[in-house]
């Protein structure tokens, strides 16, 4: 997996933007950060039974995805989002999850895992905003760019992005 490193323009303009909001509004408390972070959490239970027409036994999935994280407040503009998911096999796993080795039955692709799913630093200013790191990305109906964009659970990208 490669990591993308922000490029010295980039670094620039976040310094420059935290320069001036920091000559331009009242004095902030850097415990802003902290006093004003608000917890997620989040659980999403799914069933799915699967009764195809061949030789595979039919599959019955009961899983848990657990999200949990935080966002923190704001310190001249300056915020941050970290947030991570589990996913859980609740009760018998009689189906194929594509890593448990139960190809006699069908498949259900959503193998037991946790991963960070946002990662980010964001920073807002009267003139737009920026935000870099591990982010969740949706374009207009989420057809081809989103969370729902072929997939059953969310794929945040790592990117940059201004606004």
């Amino acid at each position: 997996m490669s990591s993308i490193r922000p490029s010295r323009l980039t670094l620039a303009l976040l310094a420059a933007g935290l320069a001036c909001s920091a000559t331009a509004s009242a004095e902030e408390n850097f415990a802003n950060l902290f006093s004003d972070a608000k917890p997620i959490f989040d659980l999403r239970y799914r069933y799915e039974h699967i009764d195809q027409d061949n030789a595979l036994k039919h599959a019955n999935a009961q899983t848990l995805r657990t999200r949990v994280g935080v966002q923190s407040g704001k310190w001249y503009g300056l915020s941050a989002l970290i947030e991570a998911d589990n996913v859980s096999r609740l009760g018998k796993a009689a189906y194929n999850n594509t890593r448990n080795g139960q190809s006699d039955h069908s498949a259900v692709p959503d193998p037991d895992g946790s991963e960070i799913n946002q990662a980010l630093l964001r920073y807002d200013h009267a003139l737009g905003s920026a935000v870099v790191g591990r982010q969740r990305i949706n374009l207009d109906n989420q057809r081809f760019v989103g969370a729902s964009a072929g997939g059953r659970t969310s794929r945040p990208t790592t990117a940059r992005s201004a606004s």
